[in-house]
C-alpha cells in the first residue's frame, strides 16, 4: 500500500542494477521454493558480468565452444580456441557511438580554421 517501501537486499540491487545496465543475460528458470516433491515457485537465473563487453565476449565465445551458456568464466585454452572474426561486438559499440556527439559540419569547419590559425605561419 500507500507509504510502505520495498526493501531489497545488497544482492538484488546488484542484481536490477545489472540487468538495467545489459550486463546481464538470462540462462533459465529454476525451482526457487521447494515443498517435499514440488516446486512452489520458479525462479529466473541470469549470469552477471563485469561489462556489456565481457557479456557480449562470454555469451558468444561460449556458445561457440560450448554450445550453451553458463556463469563460469572461459579458461586460456577455451580463450585461445575462440573464433574472434566470429565475435560480433555491433550492439555494443553501436550504443558506445550512439551516445557520442558529433559535431555538424559547419562547427568542425570552425575547429579546424581555428587550430590552424593558432598554429602561425610554418618555419
Amino acid at each position: 500500500g500507500l507509504g510502505t517501501s520495498t526493501k531489497c537486499g545488497q544482492h538484488e540491487r546488484g542484481w536490477s542494477e545489472a540487468k538495467q545496465a545489459g550486463r546481464a543475460v538470462y540462462v533459465g528458470t529454476y525451482c526457487g521454493r521447494r515443498a517435499r516433491l514440488f516446486c512452489r515457485g520458479r525462479a529466473r537465473r541470469y549470469c552477471i558480468f563485469n561489462s556489456r563487453i565481457a557479456r557480449e565476449v562470454s555469451f558468444q565465445a561460449q556458445h561457440q565452444i560450448r554450445g550453451r551458456l553458463d556463469c563460469r568464466g572461459l579458461t586460456q585454452a577455451e580463450m585461445e580456441a575462440i573464433d574472434w572474426s566470429q565475435i560480433d561486438l555491433t550492439a555494443v559499440f553501436g550504443d558506445m557511438l550512439s551516445n557520442v556527439a558529433v559535431p555538424d559540419q559547419q562547427t568542425l569547419i570552425n575547429i579546424i580554421q581555428s587550430n590552424t590559425a593558432n598554429l602561425g605561419p610554418l618555419p
